[in-house]
């Protein structure tokens, strides 16, 4: 019997043959930049040929169209060729990490406060209290709206999340069930893409380089010490079992507050995402959000399962 992992690791991982890597992604931890990176060294990259194809947010995410990267996942595999990338030398099977301060506030920059819909799309029942609504000129206090997320989030926490960009990482990945042989901090995967090539494991073609850039807030400017403990209490496994150390932030946060330009410039972006998404449901219609609920749970089901 082989053993076989969590469906996230099965179904969201990605393998390049040629290249004899496996990749499992961590969602706001560099995983579009790698899975760039991987399809172009593996040659297996495809142009899109429907326009709702193209009704992503930015370029870069197109990648996460299996169709686009070309690369299977862990369960396509079976027996001895399963086996081999499992447990072989020569193969490389790696996730990355990142900190769970800024892993968050990247994740509610791009998944809610940019996004038009808002945050409230992110629990069963929504909660229209964390829309991300923009209105008139009135200025946005980003670092309230963003401390205001996470007190719902935490106080969330019984309720049936839809969105694995909120997941903790540890959940995602699961070292303690996936035989890896490298969990790369963000920060080190430059240095450890380059390090392939010299240890005869992977391409000297793969190289990921920054994709899918958000607006450049930095956890000190919107972090105070009450949000910051909310976080380590809910990613508690993300600090305790992947290395990340807390950190002091003030008692009370700074202002940061946006100009009635700036203010102006979200609301275009919502615009923007208004459209792309009526253009991505043109042939997709959406799944009822309990449906995408019961889709996430099993994806991040946790526990080994047996394949007889």
């Amino acid at each position: 019997m082989a053993a076989t992992f969590p469906d996230w690791i099965e179904r969201q991982s990605l393998v390049a043959r040629d290249q004899k890597i496996v990749f499992v992604p961590t969602l706001k931890a560099g995983c579009t930049s790698v899975m760039w990176a991987l399809a172009e060294a593996e040659g297996t990259l495809a142009p899109p040929d429907d326009v709702s194809e193209l009704a992503d947010q930015s370029p870069d995410q197109i990648i996460h169209n299996p169709r686009i990267h070309g690369l299977p996942s862990l369960s396509s595999f079976d027996g001895g060729v399963r086996q081999e990338m499992l447990t072989g030398s020569e193969w490389t099977r790696f996730c990355v990490t990142r900190d769970p301060y800024a892993r968050l506030l990247s994740a509610w920059l791009n998944r809610a406060f940019l996004y038009s819909t808002g945050a409230e799309q992110f629990f069963v029942p929504p909660d229209p209290d964390l829309g991300s609504t923009v209105d008139g000129d009135t200025p946005v206090d980003v670092g309230e709206r963003f401390r205001s997320f996470v007190r719902r989030l935490v106080a969330s926490s019984g309720r049936s999340h839809v969105d694995p960009h909120f997941a903790t990482q540890f959940s995602l990945i699961r070292p303690d069930l996936f035989p890896y042989t490298d969990v790369v901090p963000l920060g080190q995967l430059g240095r450890f893409a380059a390090g392939l090539g010299s240890q005869g494991r992977g391409s000297a073609g793969f190289r990921p380089v920054v994709r899918n850039v958000s607006l450049d807030l930095r956890p000190d400017e919107v972090y105070d010490a009450a949000t910051a403990a909310l976080v380590e209490e809910y990613y508690i496994e993300d600090f305790g079992r992947l290395g990340y150390a807390s950190r002091a932030f003030p008692a009370k946060a700074r202002s940061l507050v946006f100009s009635a330009r700036e203010t102006a410039l979200v609301r275009m972006l919502h615009e923007r995402s208004d459209r792309l998404r009526e253009l991505a449901t043109i042939k997709n219609p959406p799944r009822p959000v309990r449906d995408r609920a019961r889709r996430v749970r099993r994806v991040l089901g946790r526990g080994v399962r047996r394949r007889r």
